[in-house]
């Protein structure tokens, strides 16, 4: 009695469509994968456990209302051709997971599918066979790297009906160029040629029984490319499907040309981004490849290689010069160290193997002033500056720099928009630095001026920004800068008019009036216009004011007093200074100028310092007083106020026969005494220095 009711309820079952198995599953039972599509094409769908054994494990697969089930404890799977809707679970015991499974899945997925059967055999001089096998990829270089869900190249989904069946595909192309055939999937085993097609011959390139899981490339032949695929052994219906994607050799580099080797297509490439390319077997030269960088980099080469290359690694720096960094190699480096004057970076690479290859390069460590690499250390030249230097103007922006070993110095452009001008001035920096605003003539390119962060004038156009370390550090500095503040320079615009015709007769009068009495002055002074006496001889009224101002300078503690009586010593006669003052501690001459030194009476820490150019101006002129021997001197203060730094006084411009003395404090007095003053004279730096210490004693 007990069979026959399981009798009637199976066949219950049966007549209303259902799966036992299905439905008499237990909560033991998971449904671990559960997919429901629209399709069109040769489909197969395959489980495959990763374990000893999966229990409970079925595949059920409802075709256009036609349930069909499959069940294994180690695979599961079902092919056919679908039209319509196509919906499968997979279900195993409770504590097998989805990880715990392999998919091979073999279903269009907006490609192209085989329309009707493909024919058996290759065909001489087919026309109509590949038409749509012909798929040019618009990714080449970088062109690609920001696109999501390419479709590269075409994907095509076809099935060997049975045993017997066989197909055979024209690939398009021309000769010369890349073909890739990747991600091959088939439901059972089947064997997958290529040939190479002439007119009256072909022949067999190779089969894919070494390929099937990895990119293959090759370079399409002369003549004709077909693709034949055959089955294996005995087999049933067998969806199979792969992806061809095409690379036109001549459509490889920015200038939409061959990619030569060496690089000749324009400005090098964007640094940071990855570039691709293919080489074809027989493109003895290869490719090359060139990317922007900068100087003293350290920079990190992402490479990728299909097969077997030789790389060659050349620096390109100013002035087009190009130099060898590494050669031979099979390998990318590790890092790249880059050259203190490289603009870029070439790589060069041949193969005699159809080879795709992928180049980046990008660095850990950030350039100067936001640019890529060290900043130069000098300036440029003929006022013409170029992409070497970061320009900085008044867009309140925040730079960041580095001043690694044996690199002191970075040079940075400042943009000057006023047309008056503008005043300039730093804030607050970050880093034991030095800002030095440079201001150069826009032609030439030389330095007319200078200062140390401090407020200046400058014309429109482009200056300079000098950054240094501070004290002679030697190892590395961080440092952080502000662009500079720009105020507008508004010159007072006073319109004059020439009135001096209306003095004409007036001018005559008055000239003839004050001219009179030095004509008499002049006669009566004949003789010593003559040489008959000294002309260089001292009034007594001459060496008592400098006496008196010898005197205000050593006693005074009032800073006016003292400054005005400086500004009276550089007025008087240098003859009359040196002979009133005594002899210096120092004195250096030479045809260009003539720096005197003296102890201030009455003090162990003050000295009075005379200088006087001869033949020239001196631009940005400096002293040092220093001690070459024993311990360093430290000043305290300078008189008129200057700009100093530790033992150097900034003087700025020195003019000819004009002579300039200054009040020095010491800290502490000094044992050794040296001086050198330095400057621009002609364009040319010049400096002098005393010839040995001198014992301040």
């Amino acid at each position: 009695m007990r069979s026959i009711i399981v009798l009637l309820t199976l066949a219950i079952l049966f007549l209303m469509n259902v799966s036992p198995i299905i439905s008499a599953q237990s909560t033991n039972i998971n449904i671990l994968i559960d997919e429901n599509v629209e399709i069109e094409g040769p489909v197969t769908i395959e489980y495959t456990c990763n374990l000893i054994a999966c229990m409970e494990l079925e595949l059920k697969v409802i075709n256009n209302g036609i349930y069909t089930n499959k069940s294994d404890s180690h695979r599961v799977s079902w092919s056919g051709l679908v039209n319509g809707s196509f919906s499968w679970q997979v279900y195993a015991e409770a504590g097998i997971g989805e990880e715990d499974i392999t998919s091979k899945i073999i279903i269009d997925d907006n490609g192209t599918i085989e329309m009707s059967d493909l024919t058996d055999n290759i065909i001489f001089n087919a026309e109509n066979y590949g038409d749509y096998f012909y798929h040019a990829s618009p990714c080449q270089m970088d062109s690609c790297n920001n696109l999501d869900n390419i479709n590269e190249g075409m994907k095509f989904t076809g099935a060997l009906d049975s045993n017997i069946d066989k197909d055979a595909i024209k690939l398009l192309g021309s000769e010369g160029d890349i073909i890739l055939i990747k991600n091959i999937i088939f439901a059972h085993d089947i064997n997958i040629e290529l040939w190479s097609v002439l007119p009256e011959s072909k022949t067999i390139i190779t089969d894919f029984s070494n390929y099937i899981y990895e990119d293959y490339y090759l370079e399409y032949p002369e003549g004709e490319l077909w693709l034949k695929l055959i089955p294996r052994n005995e087999i049933g219906y067998t969806p199979y499907q792969f992806e061809v994607i095409y690379y036109d050799s001549n459509n490889e580099s920015p200038d939409n040309m061959e990619l030569n080797n060496p690089w000749n297509h324009g400005a090098s490439l964007l640094f940071g981004n990855f570039y691709r390319g293919q080489i074809a077997a027989s493109d003895i030269e290869g490719d090359s490849i060139l990317i922007n960088a900068g100087a003293k980099m350290e920079i990190i080469p992402i490479c990728q290689f299909s097969n077997y290359v030789n790389i060659e690694i050349f620096f390109h720096e100013n002035d087009n010069n190009i130099l060898e960094y590494l050669t031979n190699i099979k390998i990318c480096p590790d890092k790249i160290y880059t050259s203190k004057d490289t603009q870029s970076i070439e790589f060069r690479i041949k193969s005699n193997l159809t080879t795709a290859w992928e180049i980046g390069i990008y660095s850990n460590k950030n350039g100067d002033g936001g640019d890529l690499g060290d900043a130069p250390d000098y300036i440029w030249e003929n006022g013409k500056i170029d992409d070497n230097w970061v320009i900085i103007n008044d867009n309140n922006t925040e730079y960041n720099g580095h001043l690694g070993i044996n690199d002191d110095i970075d040079i940075y452009g400042l943009m000057v928009k006023h047309e008056n001008g503008s005043h300039i001035y730093f804030n607050d920096s970050i880093g034991d630095i030095s800002i030095h605003i440079v201001i150069l003539d826009q032609k030439t390119g030389i330095i007319v001026n200078y200062t140390n962060g401090t407020e200046i004038i400058a014309p429109k156009g482009i200056h300079a920004i000098r950054i240094e370390k501070n004290n002679g550090e030697s190892g590395e500095v961080n440092y952080q800068f502000m662009s500079p503040e720009f105020v507008e320079y508004r010159p007072e615009n006073i319109k004059l008019e020439d009135l001096s015709s209306m003095f004409t007769n007036f001018y005559i009068f008055v000239g003839i009036m004050f001219l009179t009495p030095m004509m008499i002055v002049l006669w009566w002074n004949r003789n010593d216009i003559k040489g008959k006496y000294e002309i260089n001889s001292i009034e007594q009224h001459e060496l008592k004011r400098l006496e008196k101002l010898r005197k205000r300078i050593s006693n005074g503690v009032d800073q006016e007093v003292i400054i005005s009586s400086l500004h009276q010593l550089g007025d008087s006669p240098w003859k009359s200074v040196i002979q009133e003052c005594g002899n210096p501690l120092i004195r250096h001459m030479t045809e260009q100028i003539e720096v005197c030194i003296w102890k201030i009476e009455g003090s162990k820490s003050n000295i009075l310092v005379g200088i006087k150019p001869y033949k020239n101006i001196w631009k940005m002129a400096a002293i040092r007083i220093f001690a070459s021997e024993g311990p360093p001197i430290e000043i305290k203060e300078v008189t008129p106020q200057m700009i100093f730094q530790e033992d150097e006084i900034f003087l700025e411009t020195l003019e000819i026969g004009k002579s300039v003395f200054i009040k020095i404090s010491f800290i502490d007095e000094p044992k050794n005494i040296d001086f050198q003053i330095s400057g621009v004279v002609n364009n040319v730096p010049l400096a002098a220095t005393s010839s040995r210490a001198i014992s301040f004693d």
